[in-house]
């Protein structure tokens, strides 16, 4: 009974970690395109408001969630103190500080933080051009993601089977 017992959790410890590892990247792509949604929303509330950055990104942050929040608060606090000369750099120190608990690949942070370098930089039409390629860039991953995510749910979850009753196999 007690090798039964043992056998069926251990099977299912497996089973659960590959479907936790499914539900993890799922919310990965689920962060991505939150991310998207947020750099939508700022290059339309330029195009339609013309705020300065600091009310911009304070107005944006009380439409999303965290971490979501607290990075655009981060951003629109930075940019009202203005420490530093440049806008690049306060958008890539808080996409770095901020951002950090969402465990994003390098090359997503980089697509963000060159979304983030164009601001000031040029006129509002080169802006608009170059952050819909980002944006576009980004909705591209995106949906890599979502097709490469479906197939690597399902084999997770049968690796996490496969492999706890390959442990019970051994253990027996």
């Amino acid at each position: 009974m007690q090798k039964f017992l043992g056998s069926l959790f251990v099977i299912l410890a497996t089973s659960m970690a590959g479907i936790m590892y499914g539900k993890d990247l799922t919310e990965y792509v689920k962060n991505l395109s939150d991310i998207r949604r947020i750099l939508q929303m700022i290059q339309g509330e330029m195009r339609y408001t013309s705020a300065p950055l600091g009310n911009l990104f304070y107005d944006l942050s009380r439409k999303v969630r965290e971490p979501y929040k607290s990075w655009l608060e981060k951003i629109a606090e930075e940019t009202e103190q203005r420490e530093e000369d440049q806008f690049e750099v306060i958008w890539n120190k808080c996409v770095d500080e901020q951002l950090k608990s969402l465990h994003l690949k390098q090359i997503h942070l980089i697509k963000i933080k060159e979304f983030g370098s164009y601001f000031g930089k040029t006129n509002y039409e080169t802006f608009e051009r170059t952050g819909s390629a980002y944006i576009e860039d980004i909705d591209y991953e995106i949906q890599k993601l979502r097709i490469a995510v479906e197939s690597k749910k399902r084999i997770a979850g049968y690796i996490g089977i496969m492999s706890g009753i390959f442990i019970v196999i051994l253990l027996l």
